[in-house]
């Protein structure tokens, strides 16, 4: 009886030190995930910063006049409807012609919110491309389509 309480009460305690290795395991696998990401984010957003100024001087643009936007994005400042719609032209304009690995393009929506203009890089080429719409009331129009060589930029993490 002796023997299989202690046999017992040794296999509880190994039982329970795996689980707590488990456990602490988990956590921190769960830990270096969540660093990652941050990491991950925080390093997108400084190359997507980075091809944007290129484009920007590129094409010479008053960065002041303009705010930028991100195309996730729900509201650009015009109201749900009209950043809708607005979404919808640069999505058939801009987002169909992108090849995959391009860069994310991004929206500066001038202040007085009368010219949107969208930009992104090429990945492969460095080619900066830029759109430019101006608003007529709640209606949108390209006036303005351009392609400049850039600085060739590598992938994001």
């Amino acid at each position: 009886m002796k023997k299989v309480m202690v046999t017992l009460a040794v296999t509880m305690c190994a039982a329970s030190l795996f689980y707590g290795y488990t456990n602490i395991y988990a956590k921190d696998s769960l830990k270096i995930e969540q660093e990652y990401e941050i990491y991950a984010k925080n390093e997108v957003q400084k190359k997507l910063s980075e091809t944007y100024d290129d484009a920007i001087k590129t094409f010479k643009i008053n960065q002041s006049d303009y705010t930028y936007y991100s195309l996730h994005e729900t509201d650009y400042g015009l109201g749900k409807d009209e950043s809708t719609t607005l979404f919808m032209i640069i999505f058939n304009d801009v987002l169909k012609k992108q090849k995959q690995g391009d860069f994310e393009p991004g929206l500066f929506l001038k202040k007085d919110l009368s010219e949107a203009i969208v930009l992104y890089k090429s990945l492969d080429s460095g080619t900066n491309h830029l759109y430019v719409y101006k608003r007529d009331k709640d209606q949108w129009t390209l006036v303005k389509e351009d392609n400049q060589k850039g600085k060739k930029a590598e992938k994001a993490v």
